[in-house]
């Protein structure tokens, strides 16, 4: 029996080494061969089990994860391990979040949360920490909540000293404040990651990192910057096979193609983004199928972007009011683009209601944008200029440098001097 069990370790250390390094598809498989080796020790297999849902989750397998997750919480009740099964449940949580299903994810996260409190368990404490932030911040609204609750598990890690536990709260911390616009603490945030990564080897965290600099650049500095960053984190993300950032970082190159006038190269990006999507749906479907909209609106591709539309629309999870205000700008712009302008001013104001409402600062700017240029098209000249106006604001406050100037050359092709037949 004790070869077994060092060969069970072996594969167990190979496999976490592999989550940072080499990729979740090996360590998936380390986990799987780990598993076939501890047979009937039930105890040790629904801890593996476990583990190899996390890989799962990194490579996009979502309801396979998820249901290997619900048999371990039950396994690891019945076996008297309330540790694993709140490992089980953080990770379900996680899971529900992407989904976009806030009141799964939230039970999950108070059953977890209590058995860190009865347990004493400072680990699962913390991770519980980081999934209510998500869950506050992104589906609920409550950004300055989310950032409070993040910052003392950020402290409770550097408590215990566990520098990957540091690392995954400071890329947590970034990517809320990316949502509410706060590039140059978001920026900071990334680099700390960046260097926190270094002595772990974690390839898996750079990549992480290198998306949310990619998209901080794209407002800062610029397109071509940030499809630089894009394009290496891109390559980095393939390696480890984290589907989750990939997809996004698909969608930043997408943008940036889009604000260069070339969505040519964007839609086969958002078409590779969303086969990458759809096996786990939620939020992040909505929002590639915004971005193809407008991609495919540029190409004048106008019953394809109808099409796109309704596939937003019906992919909003019950309870994400930021993929409802995606899909109703995606309906918009089509709309606008049609026949039923006065449709395309009612979802227009209603997306940006709801932004306005959840604190997304960078997106309600971008939908000014998009707004301005649907009320130039219906030759609203006035009332598009002041959209533009509006959205100026709110980049120049954000330090959204790049957007400011785009968006005063869009101002400036409006002004009645560019304007007036010649």
């Amino acid at each position: 029996m004790r070869p077994i069990q060092e060969a069970v370790g072996a594969l167990v250390v190979a496999a976490a080494r592999a989550e940072h390094r080499d990729g979740a598809r090996e360590a998936k498989r380390f986990y799987s061969r780990a598993l076939e080796l501890a047979g009937l020790d039930r105890e040790t297999a629904v801890e593996l089990s476990v583990k190899r849902a996390r890989a799962m989750v990194m490579l996009g397998e979502l309801s396979a994860a998820a249901r290997e997750l619900d048999a371990a919480a039950d396994q690891a009740r019945e076996l008297g391990r309330p540790d694993v099964r709140g490992h089980a449940l953080v990770t379900l949580a996680n899971i529900h979040f992407k989904e976009g299903r806030a009141t799964d994810a939230g039970q999950c996260i108070a059953e977890a949360q209590a058995l860190a409190d009865t347990l004493g368990d400072r680990w699962l404490q913390v991770r519980s920490a980081y999934e209510l932030s998500a869950l506050r911040g992104d589906l609920e609204g409550n950004a300055d909540s989310a950032i409070a609750a993040l910052r003392e598990a950020i402290a409770i890690a550097d408590q215990l000293g566990d520098l990957s536990l540091r690392l995954e709260g400071h890329l947590r911390m970034g990517t809320l404040l990316v949502n509410i616009g706060k590039l140059a603490e978001a920026e900071r945030e990334c680099a700390l990651v960046t260097e926190l990564a270094k002595p772990l080897g974690s390839n898996r965290d750079k990549a992480r990192a290198m998306y949310l600099l990619s998209f901080v650049a794209f407002y800062r500095s610029g397109p071509q910057n940030a499809r630089r960053i894009a394009t290496r984190g891109l390559r980095w993300q393939e390696r480890v096979g984290d589907s989750y950032f990939q997809v996004q970082t698909l969608c930043v190159l997408a943008q940036c193609e889009i604000a260069v006038g070339a969505p040519h190269l964007a839609v086969p990006r958002l078409r590779k983004a969303l086969a990458l999507a759809e096996e786990s749906g939620g939020w992040l479907v909505v929002e590639i199928c915004r971005y193809l909209v407008e991609a495919l609106l540029d190409l004048g591709r106008l019953q394809e972007a109808a099409q796109v539309a309704v596939s937003a629309r019906s992919a909003v999870p019950l309870e994400s009011d930021y993929a409802n205000a995606v899909a109703l700008l995606a309906e918009a712009m089509v709309s606008a683009s049609g026949s039923d302008p006065g449709g395309a001013w009612n979802g227009f104001a209603e997306a940006m209601r709801i932004m306005e409402s959840q604190q997304l600062w960078l997106f309600l700017g971008e939908a000014h944008v998009l707004h301005a240029r649907a009320l130039a098209t219906a030759g609203l000249l006035e009332q598009a200029r002041d959209a533009l106006r509006q959205a100026r604001a709110l980049f120049s406050r954000l330090g959204a440098d790049a957007k400011v100037v785009d968006t005063d050359r869009a101002h400036r092709s409006l002004s009645p001097e560019v304007t007036k037949p010649a």
